[in-house]
C-alpha cells in the first residue's frame, strides 16, 4: 500500500466512525417504537381520559366558562385608573414692558388618579353573573357527559379489536383443521379411496380459508388503529391487547341490571342537567336585556394635579401638592327615554332563545327515554342471542364431528363436510360476537341513563386475565 492510499484511509476513518455512531443512534431511537406494548382495557381508558382530543376540548370549554364567571364577578368592583400627560412648548411672545419679541420655553405635565363604580345598572351585572354561573355549570355537565361518551366509546373500540382478534383465532383454527383434512384426503386419494375432485375441492377450501384469514387480520389491524386514534396515540405504535375479564364484567352487569330498584332506571344524564342550566342562563339573558328599560346610576371620584414651568417663583412640589391639587366626586344618572326600540327587540330575541332551549330540553328528554328503553331491549335480546349461539355452537360441533367420522368411513361426501365446517365456523363467529355484544349492551344501559360512575367502576376495577396472543 502506498503512502497516498494510507493517507486516504486515515482521512476517511473519522467520517466512517461518525456515520456508524449516527446509524447506531438512529436504530436505538427507533427500537422502542418497534417494541410490542401490552395494553389492558383499564390502561386504554386511563390513556383516553388523559389524551383524548375531544375530552381536552371539553375541558378547555369548562376553563373558558370559569374565566367568564370570574370576569363577571370582577365587574362589581370599582376600577382604578392612573393617567399622566406632559408637553414641552416653546415660541416667541411680546414683552409687555419693553414691547420687544422674546423667546420662551416651558414644560407642562399633569397626573390624575380616578375611580368609578356602577351603583345601579338595571340588574345587568347581577343577571350577567348568574348567567355566567349557569353557563359554567352547563359546561361542567357537558364535560362529564363527554367523559362518559369517551369511556363508552373506548370500551366499544377495545372490544371490537378483541372481537376481531378472536375472529382471527377462529380462522387460524379453521385453517389448521382444513390442512389436516387435506392430508387425510391426500392419503385417501393415494389409496384410491377418494377421487381427485375431493383433493381439488379441499385445496380450494384452503385457499378460501387463507383469504378469510388475511381479511380478518386486516380487520383486526384497522380496529387497533381506530382504538389508538381514540386514545390520542400514534397509530403506528405496536400494541397487543390484553383479554378483558369478560365473565367478571358480565356478572357485575347482570347483578346491576337484574336488581329490583326503580331508582336505578331513573336518568342521571349530565347532558340533561347541562340543558337545564342553559335554560336558566337564557332566563337571565332576558333579565339582562330588560335592563335597558331602567335608569342607571354610577359614581366616580378622582384626584389630580399639574405643574407648569411658566409659573414664576413656584417649584414642582409647591404646584403638585398645593397650588394645583384638585379632587372631584361625581354622581351620574342616566334615564332612558327613547332607544329606537333596541331594548324591546333585545328582550324579544332573548325570549326566542329561551323557547329554543326549552324545546331542545323536551327533545332531549324524549331521546333519553327512547335510548334507555332501546338499551334495555338490546341487553335482553343480546342475552337471548348468547344462549342461542351457544346452543348452535354445541350442535354444529357435534354435527361436524359426526360428518367427519362418516367421511372417513366413506359414508358422507366432502361437500357435506365442507358445508358442516362452514356452519361450525359461522357458529364460532356468532358465539364470540354474542359474548362481547352482551358486554357492550350491558354497558350501554349505564351509558344511556348517564351512570358514569358505575360505568367507569366496572371498567377500571377489574384486572386483566392476561394477554391473548
Amino acid at each position: 500500500m502506498n503512502r497516498y492510499q494510507e493517507l486516504r484511509i486515515h482521512r476517511a476513518l473519522p467520517a466512517a466512525v461518525l456515520l456508524l455512531l449516527a446509524l447506531g443512534g438512529t436504530l436505538a431511537a427507533r427500537e422502542p417504537a418497534n417494541q410490542m406494548t401490552t395494553l389492558t382495557l383499564k390502561e386504554a381508558l386511563s390513556i383516553a381520559l388523559r389524551q383524548n382530543p375531544d375530552l381536552q376540548l371539553a375541558a378547555n370549554r369548562t376553563r373558558s366558562s370559569e374565566i367568564a364567571l370570574r370576569k363577571r364577578h370582577n365587574e362589581f368592583l370599582p376600577n382604578l385608573t392612573f393617567s399622566s400627560s406632559g408637553s414641552q412648548q416653546g415660541g416667541k411672545s411680546v414683552d409687555p414692558t419693553s414691547g420687544n419679541y422674546t423667546s420662551s420655553s416651558f414644560t407642562r405635565f399633569s397626573m390624575n388618579v380616578s375611580s368609578s363604580l356602577s351603583i345601579f345598572d338595571g340588574f345587568l351585572n347581577s343577571s350577567s353573573l348568574i348567567k355566567a354561573r349557569e353557563n359554567r355549570d352547563a359546561a361542567a355537565a357537558d364535560f362529564s357527559r363527554t367523559r362518559q361518551t369517551i369511556t363508552f366509546s373506548v370500551v366499544q373500540q377495545y372490544v371490537q379489536a378483541i372481537t376481531a382478534r378472536s375472529f382471527v383465532a377462529v380462522e387460524n383454527e379453521n385453517m389448521t383443521a382444513q390442512k389436516k383434512l387435506l392430508e387425510q384426503i391426500s392419503a385417501f386419494y393415494q389409496a384410491g379411496r377418494r377421487p381427485v375432485a375431493d383433493l381439488y375441492q379441499q385445496q380450494a377450501e384452503i385457499s378460501a380459508s387463507e383469504y378469510r384469514l388475511q381479511e380478518s387480520e386486516r380487520s383486526q389491524q384497522v380496529a387497533v388503529i381506530n382504538l389508538l386514534q381514540s386514545l390520542g396515540m400514534e397509530p403506528d405504535i405496536m400494541v397487543t391487547l390484553a383479554e378483558p375479564p369478560l365473565e367478571t364484567m358480565l356478572a357485575n352487569l347482570k347483578r346491576i341490571h337484574n336488581r329490583d330498584d326503580s331508582s336505578a332506571n331513573e336518568p342521571e344524564r349530565p347532558d340533561i342537567t347541562a340543558q337545564e342550566k342553559r335554560i336558566a342562563a337564557a332566563r337571565q339573558a332576558i333579565r339582562a336585556a330588560r335592563s335597558g328599560f331602567f335608569p342607571r346610576l354610577s359614581a366616580s371620584a378622582g384626584i389630580g394635579s399639574s405643574y407648569s414651568s411658566s409659573i414664576p417663583d413656584s417649584d414642582v412640589g409647591d404646584q403638585l401638592f398645593d397650588r394645583n391639587l384638585s379632587a372631584n366626586v361625581t354622581l351620574n344618572l342616566s334615564v332612558p327615554i327613547f332607544d329606537r326600540g333596541q331594548t324591546r327587540q333585545d328582550v324579544a330575541a332573548a325570549r326566542v332563545d329561551l323557547n329554543n332551549e326549552e324545546l331542545d330540553l323536551e327533545s332531549r328528554l324524549r331521546q333519553v327515554t327512547a335510548e334507555m328503553q332501546e338499551a334495555r331491549l338490546n341487553w335482553e335480546n343480546a342475552a337471548r342471542q348468547l344462549t342461542s349461539s351457544g346452543n348452535r355452537l354445541t350442535y354444529s360441533r357435534a354435527a361436524l364431528e359426526s360428518l367427519e367420522d362418516r367421511y372417513r368411513a366413506n359414508a358422507a361426501t366432502l361437500s357435506e363436510v365442507s358445508q358442516s365446517r362452514a356452519q361450525y365456523r359461522e357458529a364460532r363467529y356468532n358465539h364470540v360476537a354474542a359474548e362481547y355484544n352482551l358486554l357492550i349492551r350491558g354497558l350501554e344501559i349505564l351509558f344511556s341513563r348517564g351512570d358514569g360512575e358505575t360505568l367507569t367502576t366496572i371498567v377500571m376495577d377489574t384486572d386483566s386475565k392476561g394477554e391473548n396472543q
